[in-house]
């Protein structure tokens, strides 16, 4: 099952933004350097690059998409790989999409990015996508007793440095997502509850896991010393797969 792409694309971009934050500087003496913000995964429509320049003590938790201080305007960024030169076009400050002409991200395939930037500076990166990730159990759209252990399993994903699995509360945060942080095991045991105050009889959890290809574990993993795969550049161009699933939790 394909997740919900516009209300994921926007959480994870969200999340690398909210990653980016920092109280110290982004890039210490050159003010100027490019920091990228991308990653790609099959189970988008549009593959998103978000680009801005770096600047001290910049971005906070909840900064809006569209919202950067110091965007990169009118770079030329293209994609690269099996058998395809994508030009990406800015369709907000610092963000970049492949409007005209869709960029096909495959599992297993590897794309490259160059941006050129209007003084000059030019920033590379590559990245691997991981192999498709599939919930063995439980099964979708399982019924559940209030206050049950459920064990979750999905598929190892060759390709996958690392994994996240991620759910969103029903009633009480209904736009809420859990942010999960890299885990190296294919399985996790959660407790479901019924909370009382939700009106409704049935509640919906929706599940995520995520394979993350090398370049994206290691920038969410690596704080306070942060990791990244930039040539000339900071950030991270990376890449994913996902699946989902939904859980009905009874009283």
């Amino acid at each position: 099952m394909k997740i919900v792409e516009g209300m994921y694309k926007k959480f994870l971009l969200l999340v690398l933004l909210a990653l980016s934050c920092s109280k110290n500087p982004v890039a210490d003496s050159d003010l100027n350097r490019i920091v990228v913000l991308a990653v790609l995964s099959p189970n988008f429509d549009r593959q998103t690059i978000i680009l801005y320049e770096g600047i001290n003590e910049i971005y906070t938790d909840g900064l809006p998409i569209g919202g950067l201080d110091n965007p990169l305007r009118r770079a030329r960024v293209v994609v690269r790989g099996e058998g395809q030169e994508v030009m990406f076009t800015e369709i907000a400050p610092g963000e970049y999409q492949d409007v005209v002409q869709s960029l096909h991200v495959e599992p297993g395939k590897t794309y490259f990015l160059e941006v050129t930037a209007p003084k000059g500076q030019v920033v590379e990166a590559r990245t691997t996508v991981p192999n498709p990730i599939y919930f063995l159990q439980p099964e979708d759209s399982l019924e559940v007793a209030d206050s049950t252990f459920v064990e979750f399993i999905w598929t190892e994903s060759a390709g996958g440095a690392a994994y996240t699995f991620n759910w969103r509360l029903p009633c009480e945060y209904p736009n809420y997502s859990r942010v999960g942080y890299p885990v190296y095991s294919n399985r996790i045991v959660l407790l479901l509850r019924h909370w009382p105050f939700c009106e409704e009889e049935q509640l919906v959890y929706t599940f995520w896991v995520y394979a993350l290809d090398s370049a994206f574990a290691s920038y969410i993993d690596a704080i306070p010393n942060r990791g990244t795969n930039i040539e000339n550049g900071v950030g991270v161009f990376g890449s994913m797969v996902s699946d989902s699933l939904h859980l009905f939790v009874l009283p």
